[in-house]
């Protein structure tokens, strides 16, 4: 991440964290999935958190749901680290609010429904 703004708002999102408490892992997958989120808007030009909307959101979900897996090599990210991702997210959105960027996105509480059983053939 090169922008100084992104920079220092992901040390006051991680610093918001804990203060309200997180543990230190969830603290550091948090703010290891928003700094995904920045380097996607920094990848597409954009330079500052106002432009943050509900279809960049959308874009940037959709990229993560369709994007391979750079672990395991194969297929796309698993749904619980796809949720993770939007939970981190929603998070962030919820703290850029309370520090008064309210031209951004709302949090989404879009997550992916997994079914607890799984179909045999």
């Amino acid at each position: 991440m090169k922008n100084p703004h992104y920079k220092i708002l992901l040390e006051h999102y991680t610093r918001h964290l804990h203060t309200l408490g997180f543990s230190h892992s969830i603290e550091y997958g948090y703010t290891f999935h928003v700094r995904g989120l920045l380097d996607f808007l920094e990848n597409q030009n954009i330079i500052s958190i106002n432009q943050l909307t509900d279809g960049r959101i959308k874009q940037y979900f959709n990229h993560l749901q369709t994007r391979p897996n750079h672990i395991t090599k194969t297929g796309t990210l698993s749904i619980a680290h796809l949720n993770k991702n939007f939970d981190a997210i929603d998070k962030f959105l919820e703290f850029l609010h309370q520090m008064g960027v309210t031209q951004v996105a709302i949090p989404t509480n879009y997550r992916i429904r997994q079914s607890r059983y799984r179909d045999w053939e």
